[in-house]
């Protein structure tokens, strides 16, 4: 990879980033405060100052899925199956192989 390969690459990365975040950015929308906002701490009462509300807008788009390892396993019944036989078959000829001959 060449020197404005890695370069113009980076540029992308950066571009794609900067345009996500805009995205991201159009989609929120800070909604008024209530008039009667008192300064950080406790309002009156010992009770949690009210919190800003954050509107979303849009929706993300859905993750894509993923088949699950067991769904592979379910649908073809006849790998594990050979591994077995073959695992069977691996155990007999180790016994043959390293057995006494006289006993």
């Amino acid at each position: 990879m060449s020197v404005q390969d890695a370069s113009a690459r980076k540029q992308w990365v950066e571009d794609d980033e900067e345009r996500r975040l805009r995205q991201s950015q159009r989609r929120l929308r800070v909604v008024e405060q209530p008039p009667a906002r008192r300064p950080a701490g406790r309002a009156p009462g010992g009770a949690a100052p009210p919190r800003r509300t954050v509107r979303i807008n849009g929706q993300a788009p859905a993750p894509r899925r993923r088949p699950e390892r067991a769904d592979g396993l379910a649908g073809r019944p006849d790998r594990p199956a050979r591994w077995a036989f073959g695992l069977g078959l691996f155990m007999i000829l180790m016994a043959v192989v390293t057995g006494d001959p006289s006993a």
